[in-house]
């Protein structure tokens, strides 16, 4: 909640005082927030698990540390790891075709090795799996997968329509969250950017 609120200190602070906490993905965000790439690398290379799952996504171990490297502008790393993270995905994929979390990361692996189309028609098959219509309880969360992909592709008018569509509703996704997290970086300059800032604040 305290992230939500972009009071990053606070959260860090209660984060550290619980020193047991251990959900991977409430971590990983505010590493990435604050913008530790190596800590959040660390972390991931600590953990002995190679996939992350939960109701919302199933992110390889690869994926996060492919955006990372991105972040930190590591291209052959991070093409190694998004390379890594296909394979894992694609070989999921035969085995269980009708999970939309599986497309939904498969579009944002081949968004970050610049295979336009085929990152689109992932996700776009993410959502013939499971209607958007019918995932009132995780929608914001697919609706930010797809503003990456599309942000990713540098398609930015399509990423702040979907972000726009984002804000609209209920959901645990917040302008602090647009406004602190690095991967929207490429967005900021838009002429609408600011206008769905001031909007949504």
């Amino acid at each position: 909640v305290m992230s939500w609120k972009g009071d990053l200190e606070e959260a860090r602070a209660v984060l550290n005082s619980a020193p047991n906490f251990d959900d991977s993905w409430i971590v990983f965000r505010l590493d990435l927030y604050e913008r530790r790439y190596r800590e959040a690398l660390g972390r991931l290379s600590a953990r002995s698990e190679g996939v992350y799952r939960s109701q919302m996504h199933i992110r390889p171990k690869s994926l996060w540390e492919a955006q990372l490297y991105d972040l930190m502008r590591r291209p052959e790393q991070a093409a190694d790891a998004y390379e890594k993270a296909r394979v894992f995905l694609e070989n999921e994929l035969r085995e269980q075709p009708d999970d939309f979390r599986l497309h939904a990361a498969l579009g944002i692996t081949y968004a970050g090795l610049g295979r336009k189309t085929e990152a689109v028609r992932a996700w776009e098959r993410s959502v013939d799996v499971l209607p958007l219509s019918r995932d009132a309880l995780i929608v914001g969360r697919r609706i930010t997968d797809c503003a990456l992909i599309h942000t990713m592709v540098a398609d930015q008018d399509t990423a702040l329509d979907w972000i726009e569509e984002l804000l609209s509703k209920p959901s645990g996704y917040s302008v602090k969250d647009l406004e602190m997290d690095p991967r929207w970086d490429p967005l900021r300059n838009h002429p609408r950017y600011q206008q769905i800032i001031d909007e949504f604040r």
